[in-house]
């Protein structure tokens, strides 16, 4: 009988496939209430849901930016620091299977890292990319309209010529800080995604 790899479930403290579920929830963040579009994992044993630390922090950031959005839309504008922006302002992309939505992983952990990632590298296809290279995926050159968005809902197979496209597009001048919009730097991002892509071309890509 094959191994089973599954993570145990929290909720039943068993190993099975985990499926993600999305509920639009209401949230505060410094007082001001915004919906939004939260994702947990799925037990049908207990038939309940649980976020591991991926999710809940996707599910922070979905609200901030929902309140964020709120606020914008309203012409107010929230006071938030540099480091706050930083963290909450950025694509969370992942490939993952096509029907449970799970992020897919590999058998060993990789070090692909972006605006946040894990101490010790990830088995997780998924990559945290700062907002700040935007205005470079929104060039006609390189997405277009969509900017990175452009590659969710496709496969890993589907998005490889055009994130090479987009790769090419972009020049090679690199800076230390992460978060400077440089050519070099947001193309980086593009050639960790091929090589996700590569490795599980079956998978879908969902972000934000």
């Amino acid at each position: 009988m094959p191994e089973n790899n599954d993570p145990i479930c929290p909720c039943c403290m068993e190993r099975h496939e985990r499926r993600i579920i999305r509920e639009r929830e209401t949230g505060t963040w410094r007082g001001v209430s915004a919906v939004y579009e939260a994702e947990y994992f799925w037990c049908g044993l207990a038939e309940s849901y649980y976020a591991d630390e991926r999710l809940l922090r996707r599910n922070y950031n979905a609200k901030i930016r929902a309140v964020l959005e709120k606020e914008k839309h309203l012409g107010h504008r929230l006071a938030i620091t540099q480091k706050e922006e930083e963290n909450v302002m950025s694509y969370d992309i992942s490939l993952c299977d096509p029907v449970t939505h799970q992020t897919l992983e590999v058998d060993s952990p990789h070090f692909m890292t972006g605006g946040t990632y894990r101490l010790g590298g990830t088995t997780e296809l998924w990559l945290n990319v700062t907002y700040n290279y935007g205005k470079l995926y929104y060039r006609e050159d390189v997405f277009g309209e969509k900017g990175i968005r452009a590659i969710y809902g496709m496969t890993g197979a589907e998005s490889i010529p055009l994130l090479e496209k987009a790769a090419a597009a972009l020049g090679n001048e690199v800076s230390s800080d992460y978060w400077e919009a440089t050519e070099g730097n947001a193309k980086k991002p593009l050639l960790q995604l091929i090589a996700m892509a590569r490795m599980r071309p079956d998978g879908i890509w969902e972000g934000d």
